[in-house]
This record gives structure tokens, sequence and C-alpha cells, in this order.
């Protein structure tokens, strides 16, 4: 049993637990993308190893959308004989969305569409 101060103690320690775990999942939808004409670049503010490099011509197959409900916008990407990558990107907005599978398509990548923008 925790008596005195002690109690406040634990409960402070319990809350800032509890904060960075939901910051450091949470802060994994913060990524934007960049492309050129060999490479899709996918880069996260927050943490810079949860980024990405692909060459177009590597890629196989790009799905984007939101999954359902009401999460966030998702980009995975399908390579030949690789696993899947898959990148949250809310700070990508729908219209950029749209136009970021334009961009892809003019460069001979199929691109699918799952659920909404």
């Amino acid at each position: 049993m925790v008596y005195g101060t002690e109690a406040w103690l634990v409960i402070l320690l319990v809350l800032s637990g509890a904060f960075l775990i939901f910051f450091l999942f949470t802060m994994t939808g913060y990524s934007y993308i960049i492309t050129d004409s060999k490479k899709l670049v996918i880069k996260n503010l927050i943490y810079p190893f949860y980024s990405g490099a692909f060459d177009l011509k590597e890629i196989e197959k790009i799905q984007i959308g939101s999954p359902g409900g009401l999460s966030p916008n998702q980009l995975l990407i399908f390579r030949p004989g690789k696993r899947r990558k898959r990148f949250v990107i809310e700070l990508v907005g729908s219209k950029n969305c749209r136009e970021l599978i334009k961009d892809l398509q003019a460069k001979g990548i199929q691109v699918e569409v799952k659920g909404l923008l």
C-alpha cells in the first residue's frame, strides 16, 4: 500500500508513461511524400527511422486510402518478392492524394484506391 507523497509519485510516473506510449504510437502518421522521376520518398517528421525510399521501377502496385472508419489515409507499397510497406500519411490531404495518384499513374505505376480519400 502507498501512503502520503509516494502516491503522487506513482500517479505521476504512470501518467507520464501513458503519455509517452501515446506519443510514440500517434506520431507515426506524420509523414510526407516526395516524388521525382526515379524515386518515391516517404519521410516522417518525428521519426527519421520510419521513412523509406523506393525506386519507381521496383514498385509493383501502390494502394492508397483509408482502411475504414475514422482512420487516416495509408499508403501501401507492393514490391515483387518483398514484403509490403505501410505508411500512415496523415499530413497528406485528400486533394494532394488525388494529385499524387495522378502523378504516380503518369509514371506508370498501378495505383489502387481503397476506401475514402
